[in-house]
Formats: C-alpha cells, structure tokens, sequence
C-alpha cells in the first residue's frame, strides 16, 4: 500500500509546477480584491495549536495577503519554535496555563473565550484556512446575534491523481427536511452564549441554544493532507485512538484518504486561486521523501471497510431516535434564519 500512494508524488510535484507558474502570471483576482477588507472587528479568528512551525510562515503570509490577523492559543509544552516565531513576527498569541488540560485541542475549547474580547470568536485549526466567500459572509451576518452558533463547510483537500481535489465521506451527507447537512462545523459562535460541556476527541466543546447554517460556498478547507505526510498522519489516527477507542480509524476517509475506497468518497476538483497557491507553497517546501508503511492486517480491514458507514450510520440512526437535541440544527420558522436544538 505504501508504493501505491508514493506512485503519485510526480503528480504533486506536477501540481505544485502548475499552480506555481500559474501563479507567477496571474493578475489579483476580483474575489481577492473583495476579501481585502479582512473580517470586522466583532470578530476574532482563534487558532489553537500543539506546534506547527513547519507550515505556519505560509500560512501567517496567506492570512496576511487576506489582511486577516488571527490570534494563536499555544499548549504550553509546545516546543518546536511556534512560539518564538510568533513572538518575533508580532503576531498576538497566548499560552494555555499548565493547570489546564493539555494535549487535546478540545481540551482549548473553554479557555479560548478568555482570550478574546469580541462578540464573536472563528476557531480555526492550525492547518485550516477560511476562502474568501466565508470570510465575506463573515462580515454580513455578525451584527445578527440571535444566533449563537454558526455551523460552516470544512473542506477536505487532498492530492488525488494529480488534482487539488476536495474529499468527503458519502456517509457524512444527510437531509433533515430541505436542510442539507454535509461536514458542518461549529466554528463561528458568541463566547458568552454557549455552555462549556466536557470536552472530548471531535467535539465542540459546548452546546449552544440557537444554530444558524452558513450558505454552502462559505467554506474553509482542511490543508491536513497537504502539511502532513501520510505516516504522520497515521500516527494521528492511532494516538487518538489510544485516547479513545474508534475516535481514530472511524475518521480514516478525512485523514488518509489515498487509503480509502473512493466507494466511500466524493470527490470533486478543487480550484480558488489563494488556496491553490497556499497549496503549491506546501508542496514546494514539503520534503518528499519514500516512507514505508506498515499496516497490520486489522489497521486494513478497519480502513477499508464499511466499518466508517457502520459506525457513523449508527450515530445518526440514534440522534434521530432522539429528538436531535445534540450538535444537529433543526429548522426554525421560515421567517427567521436561525436552527433550533430542542
């Protein structure tokens, strides 16, 4: 398995010399040009981490190119030079207190509010990235704050034969009514209007009143598989597995998808002209070198059977057993935009 998905590093060195001399001749786009204002000052881009200096210059350049400024939450053992460079580049951070539970970026959840003073806060992970069309949404909607939870369209990318494609589990798309609910995350919310809840591998970390739904092009993407080879990206799945039993190889279609059936996945080519340059960036300053991968038998079966349908198939079966009264908005009267949990 490991020859079959290193079979394709020419084709994300093709990528990367595509986008990068397509970049060079390009002029700014008009969609760049109306993201330029950057969000308004209701709102604070949180951005928790256990370290990523690897990737974090381009990324602080692409924030800056939207003239975004988001504010890190460092674990406070992290190590690899994070923190230094955001102190050397004048970028605001904070570090979490040794008191605190560390280790888990839910575990930041909670102590992230203490952090901001905006109304709003927009969590992002270290290897996310909002496209222009979300933070202009952003800047519309803020002044409405009878909702206290926006769930918004997380992106998978990935490297597939070549193209820049976006990857989502067929699995993780439902219809509740006319409400279209595919890979929504709960990332925009009011800091004092939610209730802080235990936090957990995959979680939200809190449980809000009133959820509002974010237009389905207002998206951020998900750069795991572009900043992480796929042996590192294993051994993610595996420690949270050890934290938590199927908190791992369940979410295998989102962190190695070269090894999922694309039974299991859509995918569609993926093209915005900042993110692809990002992309090429990463590749560009990403070593490609030859990794052996061993995977038991078991790891196998658990990848590449229905074991993500099963399993997610039986969450959704149970909420709608219940009256959805947990991370799933319900449709509220036409007359106002906001979702209901009851």
């Amino acid at each position: 398995m490991a020859n079959d998905i290193y079979e394709n590093i020419e084709d994300e060195e093709d990528f990367k010399d595509h986008v990068l001399q397509k970049i060079d001749n390009r002029i700014l786009s008009d969609f760049e040009k109306l993201a330029s204002p950057g969000l308004n000052n209701e709102v604070t881009i949180l951005v928790p981490t256990n370290g990523c200096i690897d990737w974090l210059p381009i990324f602080l350049e692409e924030f800056n190119s939207m003239n975004l400024s988001p504010v890190y939450l460092c674990e406070c053992q992290t190590n690899d030079g994070t923190i230094e460079y955001l102190r050397e580049n004048n970028i605001e951070y904070h570090i979490k207190p040794e008191h605190l539970p560390h280790g888990i970026l839910e575990q930041s959840i909670r102590y992230a509010a203490e952090c901001v003073n905006t109304d709003w806060l927009f969590r992002l992970d270290d290897d996310e990235f909002p496209t222009p069309a979300l933070v202009n949404w952003i800047n519309k909607i803020t002044y409405d704050k009878s909702v206290h939870v926006w769930h918004i369209k997380r992106l998978e990318l990935a490297i597939m034969n070549g193209e820049l494609n976006s990857i989502l589990p067929k699995w993780g798309e439902q219809n509740f009514e006319d409400v279209n609910y595919y890979s929504q995350y709960q990332r925009l919310y009011q800091p004092k209007e939610v209730i802080y809840t235990k936090p957990k591998i995959h979680s939200n970390g809190f449980v809000a009143k009133n959820h509002g739904l974010a237009p389905a092009d207002a998206t951020f993407v998900h750069l795991d598989c572009i900043v992480r080879s796929p042996i590192e990206r294993f051994k993610k799945l595996q420690s949270y597995d050890n934290v938590r039993k199927n908190a791992g190889w369940t979410f295998s279609n989102h962190y190695v998808p070269e090894f999922e059936s694309d039974i299991f996945q859509n995918r569609i080519k993926y093209s915005q002209v900042n993110i692809d340059r990002m992309v090429g960036k990463l590749l560009e300053q990403r070593p490609h070198t030859q990794e052996n991968i061993t995977l038991s038998i078991e790891d196998i079966r658990k990848i590449q059977s229905d074991l993500n349908v099963r399993l997610y198939g039986d969450y959704l079966a149970g909420l709608n057993r219940t009256t959805l009264n947990y991370a799933i908005p319900w449709r509220c009267p036409m007359s106002s935009p906001i979702f209901q949990c009851h």
